[in-house]
């Protein structure tokens, strides 16, 4: 989309939830107290970790970057907050708005991918038991590590790049549609390209498609593990769905015009699958380490209610979090709203989930919680 009357922005200013003077000392105590929670919770994990040998382990390696990543997930935007709110003064730089920007992606990218790595960590446990010093060795942990690294790094970049686009014009007219570029403009091309997204696109739909059906037709795979597994595959279906067959389209009449609302809409989609695959993966990597870790009970903990209600889950921490999130930008009138029901949404998942990763990931883990009072009882020796 091209611009015209362009002005440079040199700062903003952020709205924060409260114009309120009286409030402004217990906002700044709530977020302190919810940072300092944070960033003590996953550093006690990452020391207990490192002092502790017997948590030398690939999950708990994981585990460790992790909280590292938490750490710096909640530091690119809460002590800038703390700091504006102690000196009142809402003004951010345009410099400072695309740095925080970056980091923000890059860390909320590298959970992702690390909670994938260590649903693979989990399933290699499972499924390859004798094998599993061998394929998950140092090497191999430290390649996965890089990888997730630099894929988020390279999420982030292209995340940064655009909203550095989006946010360089001031004076701005409504948006009814947008120009979808493509990959290319050449009219030889097109067919190739056309021919290329639908195979992959049916591989896609057909490969889950017949995953779910197996599990639901075999009985023998009605457990836990596969009932994840069928619902990620209906994720992923859902989730190519949400562009190709629009792509498709486009090519086919050879029209790349997307109104506003569309544009809208298959944002908001293609989040919510996307984001609810990570969800069933850490659902997976739970169940894994409930077959491991309490064999004897996994059929009494892993119920079917209680994997219903790791599913409810899952589609409630991502639907009520978005919708939520629209109804507040989008149906709200200006006047009441003045964008704070967008940040009241944004600190649930850049404060508080942070906060409680420690607690649900870790600190109800008898072997972390044994390491951290070996690491108080050294502390104290040395006192």
């Amino acid at each position: 989309m091209e611009s015209e009357n362009q002005t440079h922005v040199p700062e903003f200013i952020l709205l924060g939830l409260s114009e309120e003077e009286d409030l402004q000392p217990l906002l700044f105590g709530v977020f302190l107290s919810m940072y300092l929670v944070t960033f003590t919770g996953n550093l006690l994990i990452i020391l207990a970790i490192i002092t502790d040998s017997h948590l030398h382990t690939p999950m708990y390696f994981f585990l460790s970057n992790l909280s590292f990543s938490d750490i710096c997930f909640t530091s690119a935007t809460v002590p800038n907050m703390l700091l504006n709110i102690q000196i009142h003064n809402k003004v951010i730089t345009y410099e400072g708005c695309i740095t925080q920007i970056y980091f923000f992606v890059l860390f909320g990218a590298l959970d992702t991918f690390l909670l994938t790595v260590m649903a693979y960590d989990r399933f290699v446990a499972i499924c390859h038991p004798l094998h599993y010093t061998v394929i998950m060795n140092p090497k191999v942990c430290g390649l996965l590590l890089l990888v997730s690294w630099l894929l988020s790094c390279a999420a982030s970049l292209s995340h940064t790049l655009m909203h550095n686009n989006c946010m360089e014009p001031e004076n701005q007219t409504q948006v009814l549609e947008f120009i979808l570029l493509g990959l290319s403009g050449e009219a030889d091309l097109q067919p190739l390209l056309f021919g290329l997204f639908l195979s992959m696109y049916l591989v896609t739909f057909t490969g889950n498609l017949l995953i779910i059906l197996a599990i639901i037709t075999d009985s023998r795979l009605h457990t836990p593990m596969y009932f994840f597994l069928s619902n990620l595959s209906l994720a992923d279906i859902c989730l190519t769905s949400t562009t190709v067959p629009k792509m498709l389209v486009n090519i086919q009449i050879q029209n790349k015009v997307i109104t506003y609302q569309s544009c809208i809409a298959q944002m908001y989609f293609f989040v919510i699958f996307g984001d609810l695959d990570s969800f069933l993966l850490t659902a997976m990597a739970y169940d894994r380490f409930v077959a491991i870790c309490h064999p004897l009970r996994y059929t009494v903990i892993m119920s079917p209610k209680v994997c219903g209600l790791l599913l409810r889950v899952s589609w409630i921490l991502m639907v009520s979090l978005y919708t939520g999130t629209v109804l507040g930008v989008y149906f709200i009138p200006s006047a009441s709203q003045n964008s704070r029901a967008s940040a009241i949404a944004s600190v649930m998942y850049t404060v508080v989930t942070p906060m409680l990763n420690p607690f649900i990931y870790s600190l109800r883990n008898k072997d972390i919680k044994q390491a951290l009072k070996r690491l108080f009882n050294q502390e104290k020796f040395f006192v």
